[in-house]
């Protein structure tokens, strides 16, 4: 969404928390500083894939600074983030893992531009995701039946412009839209909120922008992967990582 105004009451409000942006949050809190590495970087004639992890194991050592506190060390200790994403060329699909040393409130998001234009079935509703936390400027929430082994939301822009997610449904994961702070916040954006209880999880989601009709037709999910079809028919094969 890009820098906001300094003196926006957004900007420490809603803004610079990790809620706010298109990656996993524990318990609603902040990413606390750490280091991350990048595990394989792998480039073909069929895919781009970057994997990279960072764990909270107590080995990063803050800088001697003025930084403002606005993290939980609590809830990230002995976390453990690995994402692998994996590029197309009109496609990717992000397999972000994640374990705990205890069972804690974990959520995938992703805000897009545009209007949600499909969506599964509706299974409930809730003023707000969160009542304080950058969660509260989350409203409008619905709940989505988790109605197939692969889910799929559409957003739609004015242009024609279309964002298509595909999420791999989990057992004991919720699937929930709502709407949240544009940049500036006089406009809002529809989320895609993916959440888990536990001490591990693994949210996997096929995103493909293109014109409205040229995307992925189908996601289809088949023992240890998926079977993606693009919309000319063409048939690609992807294996989870280990």
């Amino acid at each position: 969404m890009g820098t906001s105004q300094y003196g926006a009451p957004l900007h420490y409000a809603y803004y610079k928390n990790t809620a706010a942006h298109n990656t996993v949050c524990i318990d609603g809190q902040n990413h606390p500083p750490t280091d991350c590495r990048v595990v394989s970087y792998t480039k073909n004639e069929e895919f781009v894939e970057l994997i990279a992890e960072t764990a909270w194991d107590g080995s990063y050592k803050m800088l001697d600074s003025f930084t403002i506190k606005q993290w939980s060390d609590e809830a990230y200790a002995g976390a453990v983030f690995r994402r692998n994403v994996r590029w197309y060329g009109d496609f990717f699909v992000d397999c972000f893992d994640v374990t705990l040393p205890e069972a804690r409130e974990i959520v995938w998001t992703l805000h897009g531009k545009g209007t949600l234009e499909h969506t599964p079935a509706p299974c409930g509703h809730m003023p707000k995701w969160a009542w304080e936390g950058p969660g509260q400027y989350l409203q409008g929430v619905t709940m989505h039946e988790p109605e197939s082994a692969v889910l799929r939301f559409s957003w739609q822009t004015e242009g024609g412009n279309c964002l298509d997610v595909f999420p791999v449904t989990e057992a004991q994961t919720q699937y929930a839209t709502a709407h949240g702070p544009d940049n500036p916040s006089v406009k809002t954006l529809p989320y895609l909120l993916e959440k888990k209880l536990g001490m591990a999880a693994r949210f996997v989601n096929v995103i493909c922008a293109s014109r409205k009709g040229e995307g992925i037709q189908d996601v289809r999910s088949v023992p240890n992967g998926l079977e993606i079809i693009r919309g000319d028919g063409q048939l690609v094969r992807y294996v989870y990582p280990q």
